[in-house]
């Protein structure tokens, strides 16, 4: 089935306020899935209603935490095919949630 740019749109605006993951998204609403992973990657999509251009695409700018990392570990999430990220216990609670959101929303 072909969407519009309206539909696709909308079912992008959909995904997000709905704060399901894109697989759930997609289930709930008969959506194939490879349309909303193939929409949410073009240039000009929003993501948390930023524009994402060609040039920043598969990035995500965030801010180094205010405390400095410090040698203690706090967490480790696999990341799946064999790559983990180890986040030290004293990084701030509140980037590291926003880092975690934006590695598992792409």
């Amino acid at each position: 089935m072909r969407y519009t740019p309206s539909e696709r749109q909308a079912h992008l605006d959909l995904w997000r306020e709905s704060g399901l993951s894109k697989a759930a998204y997609c289930r709930q609403s008969g959506l194939p899935y490879h349309s909303l992973i193939s929409w949410s990657r073009q240039p000009g999509s929003t993501i948390d209603g930023d524009s994402v251009s060609s040039d920043d695409e598969g990035f995500i700018e965030l801010e180094r935490p205010s405390t400095p990392v410090g040698s203690s570990l706090g967490a480790t999430v696999d990341l799946g095919a064999g790559r983990r990220l180890t986040i030290a216990s004293s990084t701030d609670p509140e980037w590291a949630g926003r880092l975690l959101g934006a590695i598992f929303r792409c």
